[in-house]
């Protein structure tokens, strides 16, 4: 009965209650006079814009619902930062990662992203990989490379010269459902490599 007792309280010693409510935010803005390139891990929901100005401006917030009853590793969630660096006339730049924590117990935790990114649309832009990205506006050069969910909102016909659509589970251009690839060449001096799991494309 008494090593029932210990190994009960050893059990209870190791849990602890981890309960969250709380918001967090971050912003990073940087001049682009000496970049070209931006190149961008994104997780969570994002959405990016042109900006009238050359510079980046990006604005992460995060929002957390739910607890931990019970054992969490690790025991504290990493920093909430936006990482960029800039290596010659490129710029890297990483969004903050959501927290998934290992768990024994009960658990109802849950992180949620909001990000927003102004970039002017003279700058090529590489996406290596993206949560739930939506693009708003047109840009010259844009090359997405894994995404989960795409929604591109707005693409003028007149200025494609080359749109390439690679979807791995559903594709839909101005409302209609197409097969898994589509491209387009036109006559303009956009080019648009988009490749997702779902993705969704107006184009006008």
């Amino acid at each position: 009965m008494k090593t029932k007792k210990l190994i009960l309280s050893a059990i209870i010693c190791v849990f602890y209650f981890s309960g969250y409510a709380q918001e967090k935010k971050d912003n990073f803005t940087e001049s682009l006079k000496s970049v070209k390139v931006v190149v961008l891990k994104l997780y969570g929901n994002t959405t990016i814009e042109t900006s009238r100005l050359n510079e980046i401006k990006v604005v992460s917030n995060l929002f957390i619902e739910g607890s931990i009853w019970g054992w969490q590793y690790p025991k504290e969630r990493p920093l909430f930062k936006i990482e960029a660096r800039q290596s010659n006339d490129t710029l890297f730049l990483r969004t903050p990662i959501i927290f998934k924590p290992s768990s024994i117990g009960v658990s109802t935790y849950v992180e949620n992203i909001e990000t927003s990114i102004q970039i002017p649309g003279d700058k090529q832009i590489i996406i290596q990989k993206a949560d739930n990205l939506i693009i708003k506006d047109e840009f010259i050069s844009i090359d997405i490379c894994n995404t989960d969910e795409l929604n591109y909102e707005f693409i003028k016909k007149l200025k494609v010269k080359m749109l390439l659509c690679k979807a791995n589970e559903k594709l839909i251009i101005n409302g209609k459902q197409k097969g898994n690839n589509y491209e387009f060449q036109g006559t303009g001096n956009g080019n648009y490599i988009l490749k997702a799991n779902k993705i969704t494309v107006t184009i006008k």
